[in-house]
């Protein structure tokens, strides 16, 4: 038998528009036929993190839905859940949608306050300014083309719509495909700039910072992911299963890679750096200067030229020993300083 905790039942007896309370042979009825299995088959979870969320489901129960969110389709609308945790029965948590991550259930307070505020910006009916931005290198899903991919993420719940437009600015004789995606609920920007002959992207995300903090570190560490803590959890659950690398574990990664993929990778860097940072650009960018292809030192001079540091470039000048090279720093260095 499902036990109640007092601040529950206060919550139940007080009308609200945005909670619904199942009664106590509701709750009771909903634990005998929920099934854990339906939720990691939802999301392919194996493994540790099948066990991890098998966990955190095994002692949860439904006690209520609250607002609806129209999907995509507006035919569809997508209800959030509200759960008690009979082992610390001291707050609910909250599912954005059927089968939600287990993982991304957060938690939302025990008074109509503290709930109301946890999920205000998740039920966005317009998309609104977005103060806080990040950059993401990701990758396909194994063994689905782009065209596959983008099919897939039609079905999320957490996909609010999108559409498709070609870059305006070759790389290297490749032109990139932009998917621009906004999230149901919080109505996040995600811009997805795809490069399909090496299966990778960067992705621009533009949201709202809100205040999941502890849910979003735990999910970055049972899936090896490197969202910013304040994100919204329909952002990271949009992008689940994607590589996902911050510019720390890019620049590791780029350590391995044969010289004729530096130079790619290099852009991709650049481009996820977080804006005007020069402690990033001296970090990640400049140890590249110090590599023997004069491709790769010049890739490294256009990126400090793109970030408007005169000063890095007379640095450079200083350590290049090709005439050439050291032309191309004298004419960007002129170009900026023009």
């Amino acid at each position: 038998m499902v036990t109640i905790p007092v601040w529950l039942e206060q919550l139940q007896q007080t009308p609200h528009k945005d909670f619904h309370w199942f009664s106590q042979e509701e709750i009771e009825n909903r634990q005998t036929h929920s099934s854990i299995d339906a939720h990691l088959q939802k999301w392919g979870l194996t493994g540790e993190t099948a066990d991890q969320a098998r966990s955190l489901l095994q002692h949860m129960v439904q006690v209520g839905e609250g607002f609806r969110v129209p999907g995509a389709n507006e035919s569809i609308q997508h209800t959030v859940e509200y759960w008690l945790n009979q082992q610390d029965p001291s707050q609910l948590w909250a599912a954005l949608h059927y089968h939600a991550l287990p993982q991304l259930f957060f938690p939302v307070g025990n008074e109509f306050t503290a709930i109301t505020r946890a999920l205000a910006l998740y039920h966005a009916e317009e998309k609104g300014e977005y103060p806080a931005q990040c950059r993401l290198f990701v990758g396909l899903l194994e063994g689905l083309s782009l065209s596959e991919l983008e099919h897939m993420l039609l079905f999320r719940p957490a996909f609010g719509g999108f559409r498709v437009r070609g870059s305006t600015t070759p790389l290297r004789n490749n032109y990139p495909r932009i998917t621009e995606l906004w999230t149901t609920h919080s109505r996040s920007l995600l811009r997805l700039i795809w490069f399909e002959h090496i299966e990778t992207s960067l992705v621009h995300i533009e949201y709202q910072p809100v205040q999941q903090q502890q849910t979003i570190a735990s999910y970055n560490e049972a899936f090896g992911y490197h969202f910013p803590l304040n994100i919204p959890v329909d952002v990271a659950e949009l992008l689940h299963g994607f590589v996902n690398l911050n510019a720390e574990q890019l620049f590791n990664e780029m350590q391995e890679l044969p010289d004729e993929e530096v130079n790619f990778y290099l852009f991709i860097l650049a481009n996820i750096l977080p804006p005007s940072s020069t402690d990033a650009l001296t970090t990640y960018i400049l140890p590249f200067y110090l590599h023997p292809s004069r491709e790769i030192r010049e890739m490294v001079i256009e990126i400090v030229q793109e970030y408007r540091e005169p000063s890095i470039l007379r640095v450079l000048l200083q350590r290049e020993e090709d005439p050439d090279v050291q032309a191309i720093i004298q004419d960007a260095l002129q170009q900026m300083e023009a």
